[in-house]
């Protein structure tokens, strides 16, 4: 499997936490000898459209057949060209990244917002994604948020996060910091460490919330042993750190004792594949 670096120079965007979403989708490099079930080829030769992605799967995770990225966006086409909701998804992600068919960031966006319609998660925040940063489509915020609101609908909490940074600041919906703190609460008590970091800042500052330190040391705490994407975590720990030195040593202890048993309960989350 490539690694994320190997992918920036000749793919849609160099972007991070939208890399790490596709590739993450688009295969490992297992291999199986005992080849694709004769049934579903047949069926995927007939035109059925879930056989057709079973075999595309194989070909993508080198299951049973040489992992070919070409054969694998043939028979993703062909599903999606019939409307199948995860060939729509994946074959998106295929033209996003540039693996078996042609590099096309606007193909990308189109094939992510029919499998979106048809309630891919996945699909409606890469698209959410595409509108915030303008690639392949015309950069708008309001679709942005559109499209992150139809994730979060659908069950991703990281699309939540990423719709509360849009209120906080009043990008592409009106600025709304008490909706931005209850959807960073949500996303953060959901386990985006994104997201708690946030909730934590709020607590301390006590903008749109009651200042409570206590809560800004808890949620700066579980977002500094987080996965973090775009904020150092070690600026996450200095925050947090700052916030310890207005705290007793048995207030403090029994905020890490409450960080500790939280994390041991709840996964950590950074992107919708997670």
């Amino acid at each position: 499997t490539r690694l994320v670096s190997d992918w920036s120079s000749d793919v849609c965007s160099s972007d991070l936490s939208i890399l790490i979403v596709v590739i993450a989708s688009w295969g490992a490099d297992a291999q199986s000898p005992k080849g694709i079930d004769s049934s579903i080829l047949a069926k995927a030769r007939e035109g059925d459209a879930t056989a057709q992605v079973a075999v595309a799967e194989a070909y993508v995770d080198g299951r049973g057949v040489p992992q070919d990225f070409k054969k694998a966006g043939q028979w993703y086409l062909k599903a999606a060209e019939q409307g199948n909701a995860e060939a729509e998804n994946m074959i998106g992600t295929a033209y996003f990244l540039g693996s078996g068919v042609p590099l096309d960031c606007t193909k990308a966006a189109e094939w992510w917002r029919k499998a979106a319609a048809q309630g891919k998660s996945t699909a409606a925040y890469m698209l959410a994604l595409e509108y915030e940063k303008g690639q392949g489509v015309t950069q708008d915020f309001a679709q942005a948020a559109v499209y992150y609101r139809k994730a979060a609908d659908l069950g991703d909490y990281y699309a939540e996060y990423k719709l509360a940074l849009l209120y906080d600041i009043g990008n592409g919906v009106p600025q709304n910091q008490t909706q931005a703190v209850a959807l960073y609460r949500d996303a953060a008590e959901k386990g985006v460490a994104g997201a708690q970091y946030m909730l934590g800042m709020k607590y301390a500052s006590g903008r749109f919330i009651t200042q409570d330190l206590t809560e800004a040391y808890f949620w700066l705490d579980l977002a500094a042993s987080g996965k973090l994407e775009n904020i150092k975590q070690e600026d996450v720990a200095k925050d947090r750190d700052a916030i310890a030195t207005h705290l007793s040593s048995a207030v403090l202890m029994d905020t890490q004792e409450r960080a500790r048993k939280w994390t041991e309960n709840h996964p950590q989350k950074t992107n919708p594949q997670q």
